[in-house]
């Protein structure tokens, strides 16, 4: 019985060393600390215009800064807030939706946190673009 029970932990052990080091290093969910400040970035695909990402990097820096969670330009450097652009639609739409991973990075640029953001338009392709950096931030904050 006892070489049953030990031989059940090491498969168990090994089965989650192995998930484990296949799978990233990438928490779920990411705790802002108090004091933390960060460097938003945005990485899009080729058919994301200009104009889009302008107004999402405006918007974000504007809600991350009412957060007080935006880096002054001294602070640079630290942790980046980088949003990936995932899904955006050609011509938005109140049905369309604009998605994107956010990566939270530290100053060696190792990602140490994650998460998707889905934003569900309810009418132009500005204020879409506006909800998607509000979600994103409150997300952030764990609000969402």
């Amino acid at each position: 019985m006892r070489a049953f029970w030990w031989m059940g932990t090491c498969t168990l052990s090994l089965l989650a060393t192995a998930c484990g080091a296949a799978s990233p290093q990438v928490s779920p969910r990411y705790a802002v600390e108090a004091g933390e400040r960060f460097t938003p970035a945005i990485v899009r695909q080729d058919t994301v215009p200009d104009e889009a990402v302008a107004r999402l990097e405006a918007r974000l820096d504007a809600q991350l800064a009412r957060a007080d969670l935006l880096a002054a330009e001294r602070e640079r450097g630290g942790k980046t807030l980088e949003v990936v652009i995932t899904d955006y639609p050609d011509a938005p739409a109140s049905r369309d939706d604009l998605r994107s991973t956010v990566l939270i990075k530290d100053a060696e640029r190792v990602v140490v946190g994650r998460y998707d953001v889905r934003t569900r338009g309810h009418g132009d392709g500005e204020a879409l673009i506006d909800e998607h950096a509000d979600d994103v931030v409150e997300t952030l904050r764990g609000g969402r």
